[in-house]
Formats: structure tokens, C-alpha cells, sequence
């Protein structure tokens, strides 16, 4: 049977053995991404593409360039989606183009325009006794926390509504072994020890981290340089509001309580996807210490004494886009020419906010040498694809310049020859 069977099915099935079981491999073949078999059946319905036959294989397929409108499909419908890309081009391959799974796509590790919610963490998240772990890959905030009892946990859960959770399982168990999670965060952040993270004697909480991050960056093939800390977080710093809370005082949105019936809603005025997310947060998580408190609170009452400096900041932050998901997206290899934009307008006013505020207290560094070199190297109005081309700006490379030159010389001289031919 197997010697039936072409080159190209004996990799796709050898590379369907790479992926967890119910994903659906996408596979990609030239400009689309086709599914075969039991995963054609099951994608074909949600994904609103034709299913259509090969013999006795069932086949669907997508457009590559609309990929992320489609992954929103699958990811909604709770499906794991494994992307396969072909890994060399077709016109140097020798024989069958060589095609690797370069990620696997889960509810807990969307990081895509379009599938996320930007005024809210999506975490992944993964427990260990009472140990819990959460991980934003959108925007690399990894933090761990210990609860006192089961039930203080639950609470957590259901305040953090984490997209995807996971479970110690029998395939699994060794992840979550204290030697292996050690290692696994040990080799992730380039140290010899996990006391500088203060998680010595954390046993609980260094395997749910440990086991979280050999889960996203292992076995979903997720790129986590992005991912630079673990930050413990205490139970002390905040008070813990469960779910009934939430939901009774309407603090933020959920179940029947819309955003605008919220207190987030009412005091949601922030000019940056991440000033909205850490709203939210504040809000879930009240500080619980009167000096923390009254230290916020002074922050606050600088801005009130001086509205013309709030008006300012307000204006330049305006501008800034969510710098978090863009350095991603940097970090993954996977971020477009619009994005390398954004990312430059983003980091452009951070010299005037620093201006309006006390330097000191804020972890932000101007990257003038950043900006300048993307506003030299990328075209003002690029494409989103880098296949569409002309996204590198005129000036910036002078034998790009020249092989342009070129060929629009060409095109020309062929548009003078067709207009003499079809006088003739």
C-alpha cells in the first residue's frame, strides 16, 4: 500500500504524525493551503470551502494570502490548527519541495491581526498543584502565582478566563516534572539558576512554568525570544475578587453585563491598546497596600494639577500602537512591512512622552537608530504582503534601485514595441 502512494502523500502523512491528535494540518501547496482526508471533512463546513474529491480522498483548500481570516474560523470552532510551509523555494527545490509544521495554532497562542481582543490578555495557562502560570504570547508577559487553597485557584481561573489551559496528562506528566521544568526554564532565559526569578523552593510553581513554556515553544513550535522574564505575583499586592464579585459590582464585562454597563466602560478613556489591558487588570486586581495606593494615587494627582501636560501626553500617546503585539511580531520573524510602520510610528513620540514624565519611573528607551532606519528602508504606503513587493523605498538600496531601473525600462520598451506592431 505504502509504495502506492506519491512522494508528495508520503510526506504529507509523515508530517500528520508530527501533529497533536484532531489537529488540522494545513498544508500548503503552492498558493493555497489544502486539507485531505478526516481534516477536509471537518474544516471544509467551517471554514465555508468546498469539499471536493481526489479519487477517494476528500480535499479542501484556502487562499495562503487570506490565511488569517480563515484561522479565525478554526480557532473560534475551538480546533487546532498545524501550518505546514514549504521551507525552500519550488524553483531551487530538487525533486519534492522540502515542507516543515513551523507552528500549530491553539486558542491560547493566537497572535494574529483580527483573532484577538486588544484591550484583553489572551493567556494560555498551566497548573501544578496550586500552582498557576500564565502565559500572553502576544505580548510575552509570563507570570506565575501559588494559592492557599483549591478553591482560590478556581477563583483565579475564572477571573483570568484563560483561552486555553494545560492539563497534566499521562503524555505529558515528565513536562511537569521539577528536573525537567527547571530545565526547560533555565534554557529558555539563559541562566544557570531560578533564584534571581525568586521561584527557589517554588516547586509548584516552577513546573506549571516550565511545563507552559515547553508546551508553547516545543510542541506548538512557537517562537518565544519575545518572552525575556517570569514575574511572580502575589496574592498580597492585591485584593482577590472571584467571579461572583465581578460580576455582582459589574466591574467588567461578561455574561450578561455589557461594556458599557461596566465600571470599565465608564472609565475606559485610554489611548493605547495597552493602557486598556492594564486598566482591566487594575481593575480585577485592586491594590491591596495603602502606600501602593496613595503612590498611584500621587501619579495620578500630577496629571490633575496640570491638565495641559495630561492634554499633551494624551495627544502624543494617541499614536502609539499596541507596542507589545508588534515586538511579537518582530521577534517571530512574522511581522509585514505595515507592521515595521506601525512599529516606527510607535516608537517615534516615546522622546516627548519621556519629556512629560519623571524618566526614572518608566522602563521606556527612545530607539531614535530604530526608527530611522525603518523610515529609510520601507516605502511610506507599503503592501501587507511581502510577495506584493515594493516595499523596500526608493534610495535605500542602490542595486535594488538599479534591477527597478531596469525592469521598468523594460516594461516600457515593451509597450513602445506592442503600440509600433499594432500600428503597423
Amino acid at each position: 500500500m505504502a509504495d502506492e502512494l506519491t512522494p508528495m502523500q508520503r510526506q504529507y502523512l509523515a508530517l500528520k504524525r508530527e501533529v497533536p491528535p484532531g489537529a488540522i494540518l494545513m498544508f500548503r501547496l503552492g498558493d493555497f493551503y489544502e486539507m485531505f482526508g478526516e481534516d477536509a471533512v471537518v474544516a471544509s463546513p467551517i471554514l465555508g470551502a468546498t469539499l471536493t474529491h481526489r479519487g477517494n480522498q476528500p480535499m479542501c483548500g484556502v487562499p495562503y494570502h487570506a490565511l488569517n481570516s480563515y484561522l479565525a474560523k478554526l480557532i473560534r470552532a475551538g480546533k487546532t490548527a498545524a501550518l505546514c510551509d514549504q521551507v525552500e523555494d519550488p524553483k531551487l527545490a530538487k525533486g519534492l519541495v522540502r515542507r516543515e509544521i513551523t507552528r500549530i495554532v491553539t486558542p491560547g497562542t493566537v497572535t494574529e491581526d483580527g483573532l484577538l481582543d486588544e484591550t484583553v490578555n489572551n493567556y494560555a495557562a498551566a497548573i501544578h498543584g496550586l500552582g498557576l502560570a500564565l502565559l500572553d504570547l502576544a505580548t510575552g508577559e509570563f507570570v506565575v502565582e501559588e494559592f492557599k487553597s483549591q478553591e482560590k485557584l478556581d477563583e483565579a481561573l475564572e477571573r483570568y478566563r484563560p483561552a486555553e489551559t494545560l492539563a497534566e496528562t499521562d503524555d505529558n506528566r515528565w513536562t511537569f516534572s521539577l528536573d525537567a521544568a527547571t530545565e526547560a526554564l533555565t534554557r529558555h532565559f539563559k541562566v544557570l539558576s531560578l533564584d534571581g526569578f525568586g521561584l527557589a523552593g517554588k516547586g509548584d510553581l516552577v513546573s506549571a512554568a516550565g511545563a507552559l513554556l515547553y508546551y508553547v515553544g516545543t510542541t506548538l513550535r512557537h517562537s518565544l525570544a519575545h518572552v525575556r522574564k517570569v514575574a511572580i505575583r502575589s496574592s498580597d499586592d492585591a485584593l482577590v475578587l472571584d467571579s461572583g464579585t465581578l460580576r455582582h459590582l459589574q466591574l467588567v464585562p461578561g455574561g450578561e453585563v455589557s461594556k458599557e454597563a461596566s465600571l470599565l466602560g465608564v472609565l475606559d478613556v485610554t489611548k493605547t491598546p495597552m493602557g486598556a489591558r492594564t486598566l482591566r487588570n487594575w481593575i480585577c486586581r485592586p491594590l491591596a497596600r495603602a502606600a501602593d495606593v496613595n503612590a498611584r494615587l500621587d501619579r495620578v494627582q500630577a496629571f490633575v494639577d496640570d491638565r495641559g501636560r495630561l492634554a499633551s501626553l494624551r495627544n502624543l500617546l494617541s499614536g502609539v500602537r499596541d507596542l507589545e503585539r508588534l515586538i511579537q511580531k518582530v521577534d517571530s520573524l512574522r511581522a509585514n512591512p505595515r507592521d515595521l510602520k506601525a512599529l516606527a510610528d510607535s516608537l517615534r513620540p516615546i522622546p516627548d512622552i519621556l519629556s512629560l514624565l519623571n524618566p526614572g519611573s518608566y522602563p521606556l528607551t527612545p530607539r531614535p537608530e530604530t526608527v530611522s532606519l525603518i523610515d529609510r528602508a520601507i516605502a511610506d504606503d507599503p503592501p501587507v504582503m511581502l510577495v506584493d513587493g515594493g516595499f523596500i523605498a526608493p534610495g535605500y538600496n542602490a542595486e535594488l534601485d538599479e534591477l527597478r531601473q531596469i525592469a521598468h525600462e523594460g516594461h516600457r520598451w515593451l509597450a513602445e514595441y506592442q503600440a509600433k506592431e499594432q500600428a503597423r
